[in-house]
């Protein structure tokens, strides 16, 4: 990303052309009675002209190839968005939080499909960003081994959630995944007065079936890191996941003071990742390939593999996070594993300054390295007071990951500076120093005293 970019603020979150929401925030009519499963799946008529839509992506040229039609899946977001003009884009909910501003409807719709990682769309083009509200690609890397997935959007994560708390959030679920049946949980929202949507099936709701749209509907009432996954079989490993950001004014924010940008971009979702169908592995074979312990790691997304029988590396892009001197970030980190390894994390020269756990703030703590464990979400500020170049982002698994040595690389990238570390990249057994360690468990009583 650009130095432009980076910096500002209302670049990355606002749009000019937004909707006058002090007119219909307060519209309940559509929030309280289109709920449920939805009868019809919505298409934008040929005849319209998309030119007057408030967000109209460029549609990518996916070339045909045998089972991977091209999918416009922003036909049905875009139509329902002209239908609703009380409705707000993912891009427009994606803003910077001020106190006293009306709340948001921001209205997303998620297609699930079965997909394929490097699959006919990575022919004509490479995803240039993750964790983001659109793709205009459609291309899954992973970590440069081919295999069938389940995506949302064709996207992995799939589509970030970034709203303002107090706004209102509309999800359209669209099921194409032949033969299954699904839900959507949404890890960490309090779901007070929406209990119906909080994705446990055959609890709070039946499960969407195949060629069915199921509409969510939640308020975004406490502020924090989040994320969603499926909640039905093995689909979360398999790729159904993505975050949530729920922004709030700086000024509700105890920790504010410690931080100069909390940008779109600087979500770190961490995932383990297998190269085969998730039920391949489970309940698990007893000769060849035994367990369930995951051959690799993506960090938002992507990452490298070597393999350990022949010593061969994928030369998949590694995900940059862009900083400039001088600025103060903050990142959101969310473990998003399916097993039950820890994971560690360390970033390479820099401290991170702890501010918040699980979306509560917390008594800030300086560590050089965090482990985290499955559902687990950490924020951090990251000072970008180190000479100007590139610096490694390390993910290790541990415990039952440190069987097959699993581990993923990331790059914190200073703008201007080199797009690579000048130094080798760390391997599981000879990783970057871990200085001070930090888990759940030692900053729980920080938590206690200072949590709201």
């Amino acid at each position: 990303m650009g130095t432009s970019h980076d910096q500002s603020t209302s670049a990355s979150w606002w749009q000019q052309d937004t909707v006058n929401t002090a007119e219909i925030a307060d519209n309940a009519d559509f929030f309280s009675s289109m709920h449920g499963l939805v009868q019809t799946h919505p298409s934008l008529a040929l005849k319209d002209n998309v030119n007057n839509v408030r967000f109209n992506p460029t549609r990518s040229q996916l070339p045909k190839a045998s089972g991977s039609k091209h999918l416009d899946y922003r036909t049905s977001a875009t139509a329902e968005l002209r239908r609703n003009p009380n409705l707000s884009a993912p891009d427009e909910c994606a803003r910077a939080c001020r106190e006293g501003e009306p709340p948001r409807i921001c209205y997303y719709h998620f297609t699930l499909e079965y997909y394929t990682v490097l699959g006919a769309a990575c022919q004509v083009c490479t995803p240039n960003a993750t964790n983001t509200v659109w793709s205009t690609c459609q291309c899954i890397l992973a970590d440069g081994v081919e295999r069938g997935v389940l995506a949302a959007n064709r996207m992995i994560p799939g589509p970030s959630i970034q709203v303002c708390e107090g706004d209102k959030v509309v999800v359209d679920v669209e099921n194409h995944m032949e033969g299954m049946e699904v839900t959507i949980h949404w890890h960490g929202v309090w779901q007070r007065g929406s209990q119906y949507y909080d994705g446990v099936p055959f609890v709070t709701q039946c499960p969407i079936q195949q060629g069915n749209t199921f509409r969510y509907q939640w308020i975004a009432g406490n502020a924090g890191t989040h994320f969603w996954h499926a909640h039905t079989g093995l689909q979360k490993i398999d790729g159904l996941y993505g975050s949530i950001v729920i922004r709030q004014a700086p000024s509700k924010d105890p920790n504010s003071h410690l931080y100069d940008f909390d940008l779109t971009t600087h979500v770190m979702l961490l995932s383990d990742w297998m190269h085969e169908d998730a039920a391949e592995r489970f309940p698990g074979r007893l000769a060849v390939n035994v367990g369930q312990d995951p051959e690799s790691m993506l960090i938002n997304g992507k990452g490298q593999f070597r393999d350990p029988n022949t010593g061969f590396m994928t030369n998949t892009p590694l995900e940059v996070f862009t900083i400039t001197p001088g600025r103060r970030y903050r990142f959101r980190m969310i473990n998003s594993f399916a097993s039950v390894c820890p994971a560690q994390l360390t970033i390479q020269g820099h401290d991170l300054t702890l501010i918040a756990t699980d979306g509560e703030p917390v008594h800030p703590v300086r560590v050089n390295t965090i482990i985290s464990f499955s559902g687990e979400r950490y924020d951090f500020v990251i000072n970008a007071d180190q000479p100007e170049g590139a610096y490694w982002i390390q993910l290790r698994g541990l415990g039952e990951c440190g069987i097959r040595r699993a581990q993923q690389l990331a790059i914190l990238r200073y703008a201007r500076g080199p797009y690579q570390p000048g130094t080798p990249a760390p391997t599981y057994d000879f990783g970057l120093p871990q200085g001070v360690v930090r888990t759940f468990f030692s900053i729980i009583d920080f938590c206690t005293i200072y949590c709201k």
